[in-house]
């Protein structure tokens, strides 16, 4: 009995003992808590591109093992993994959600992703054989894509002679000289917008504000009310005259009439006509210096101040003419630098319908930098077609140019891109060797 009591005992304790240090463990076991998001590793406001992966790697606070993932685009559920890979395949914004659960709770965060069509790169637009068409190009890649705005809108083409093109308020505007003179693209998905009929000979067109804009024609300057478009009355001045290049500037609208020179208008009280200069033919552009630039009887560069209307005479050296060419209109190869105070031009002493090469750049104030051409193409059957635009990032020239010859030659359809500094040739790209596109607008593709 004594032995039994005594086991009794022994197995009572021991019991004992490891229910205490059982409910020890227990004790010292740490509370679930809700689970907090810092990061889904991707900035809010994102841009990216159409079949261009986005990799989200989300970050927790602390550590918590039994945590659940969901994650949401635009309201449809795509997938429970922690990591996500989201690859649109069309263009648009995209609202991103991921919530993350546990036993405790849960914590939410959303982003919101651009996508465009293309991102980066350049459109040329093209005066085209029947109609106008829009290619778009990115050097980085050598990527090259035809047609882009028809193959995005079924049944619809741009205008006949596309000649100009802008991005103004989200949208892309392309200026064409008949049929279709002004369409208007959501710069995302280049998606047709809006279109104005019934005018033809349209030339260039500027963005005011968010509903009214400038269309340039052979009969005069009009307002454009945008959305929905509809085509307004004519500025005062330019009735019954061709107007061309368009240049807006804080308040202050630039035009220039084949008649009457530049028209230069208060848009802040009525589009009020406040100054003329006679013999202005060709060319706007504004340098970083802020005063506006054009060009007065093929050889004088007029400076223009957009605040008190000042102007300021450079006359060319001999043989470097910049003639206009109202009898078959395009748009002015007259451009400014974005960084240095500097202007960029073709030189047509040999005429207009000269195959032209090779670009003038004249540093505001020093006109010895006019003694010889700027940059040249490394290639003589170069024949420099349409205009040339200035790189607003790394101020580098992208010119447009064709085979001379013409014929099967204008197949070879080349974009050459010199450096704004020195002046170097530094790439050539042959894009398409099969169409005729005549290329005869560059627009950087700036979101």
């Amino acid at each position: 009995m004594k032995r039994n009591k005594f086991l009794f005992g022994f197995i009572f304790t021991a019991i004992l003992s490891l229910m205490m240090g059982s409910c020890s463990k227990e004790d010292n076991v740490p509370e679930t808590t809700e689970p907090r998001l810092e990061s889904l590793g991707i900035a809010d406001n994102t841009k990216t591109a159409v079949n261009q992966s986005v990799v989200f790697n989300p970050s927790l606070s602390s550590e918590n093992t039994d945590v659940s993932y969901s994650w949401v685009v635009n309201g449809e559920k795509t997938s429970d993994q922690k990591n996500y890979t989201f690859t649109p395949s069309s263009a648009g914004t995209y609202t991103i959600a991921l919530t993350v659960t546990n036993s405790a709770g849960s914590d939410t965060q959303e982003i919101t992703i651009a996508v465009y069509q293309y991102l980066g790169g350049l459109y040329i637009i093209n005066e085209g054989t029947a109609t106008g068409t829009l290619n778009y190009y990115d050097p980085e890649s050598e990527t090259f894509a035809p047609q882009v705005y028809s193959s995005l809108n079924e049944g619809k083409t741009l205008g006949i002679t596309s000649q100009y093109g802008t991005f103004w308020n989200g949208r892309i505007y392309i200026v064409s000289k008949d049929t279709r003179p002004l369409i208007g693209i959501d710069a995302m998905t280049l998606k047709e917008c809006a279109a104005l009929e019934g005018i033809n000979n349209a030339r260039s067109f500027c963005g005011i504000n968010e509903t009214t804009g400038i269309l340039s024609t052979a009969s005069g300057a009009y307002r454009v009310t945008l959305d929905p478009m509809v085509l307004g009355s004519l500025l005062p001045g330019t009735e019954e005259t061709e107007c061309r290049d368009l240049l807006f500037v804080n308040g202050t609208l630039f035009v220039i009439s084949k008649e009457k020179g530049l028209l230069i208008y208060d848009t802040n009280n009525d589009f009020e006509l406040k100054k003329t200069v006679a013999d202005v033919q060709i060319g706007l552009a504004q340098t970083p210096d802020g005063n506006v630039w054009t060009v007065k009887n093929d050889n004088i560069l007029l400076k223009v101040n957009p605040e008190t209307l000042e102007t300021e005479e450079t006359t060319l050296p001999n043989g470097i003419t910049i003639p206009n060419n109202w009898g078959v209109w395009r748009s002015s190869p007259f451009c400014a630098a974005h960084k240095e105070n500097a202007l960029y031009f073709f030189n047509y002493s040999n005429g207009e319908w000269g195959d032209v090469n090779s670009i003038y750049k004249y540093k505001v104030g020093d006109i010895g930098s006019l003694n010889a051409a700027f940059a040249t193409s490394s290639q003589s059957d170069d024949n420099f077609y349409g205009t040339f635009r200035i790189d607003p990032e790394t101020d580098d020239l992208y010119v447009t140019s064709i085979q001379s010859g013409w014929g099967e030659n204008s197949k070879n359809n080349r974009l050459l891109v010199f450096d704004g500094e020195t002046g170097a040739e530094n790439n050539r790209y042959t894009y398409d060797t099969q169409n005729y596109w005549f290329p005869s607008f560059i627009l950087f593709n700036m979101q």
